[in-house]
């Protein structure tokens, strides 16, 4: 991740990523954590935040989040959580169809990590979620034309 551009890399599958936060941040926390997974690393997640960080959640891979209770989120920090998702302004296909064409366009000519499991072209898109669900040892891309 650091090749990427990345100021702090923790991987979560052998570091303390709560402690690792707390260190890289002098012990306040951080000011956003964005969120892919969902019901997984919600709690964790409010853990890492800085009083009156925000937890940004832009996907489900394990699930829906649980019931926000508010009592949580003031234990937390005071911290807030939003869901990002297409009414925050990706609306329309007229819209998502240049986003994800520039997205893929920069991804292609920038290896955005330094451990690409696989690479398959946008008409194989199938394929690319069945590796998936294999899960690879690093990143699945998606190519908008042939690498």
């Amino acid at each position: 991740m650091r090749a990427a551009g990345a100021a702090l890399a923790i991987d979560r599958s052998t570091e303390d990523i709560g402690h690792g936060v707390r260190v890289a941040t002098d012990g306040r926390g951080a000011s956003a954590v964005f969120d892919p997974v969902g019901a997984a690393t919600y709690r964790t997640n409010l853990q890492l935040l800085a009083p009156r960080g925000c937890l940004i959640n832009y996907g489900q891979l394990s699930g829906a989040l649980p019931a926000i209770e508010l009592a949580d989120l003031m234990d937390a920090g005071s911290v807030f959580v939003t869901k990002y998702g297409p009414r925050a302004g990706l609306i329309g296909r007229d819209v998502v169809g240049p986003f994800v064409s520039e997205t893929l366009t920069l991804a292609s000519k920038r290896q955005l990590t330094n451990r690409v499991a696989s690479q398959f072209t946008l008409d194989r898109v199938v394929d690319a979620y069945t590796n998936l669900e294999s899960n690879p040892d690093g990143k699945v891309l998606i190519l908008p034309h042939g690498a």
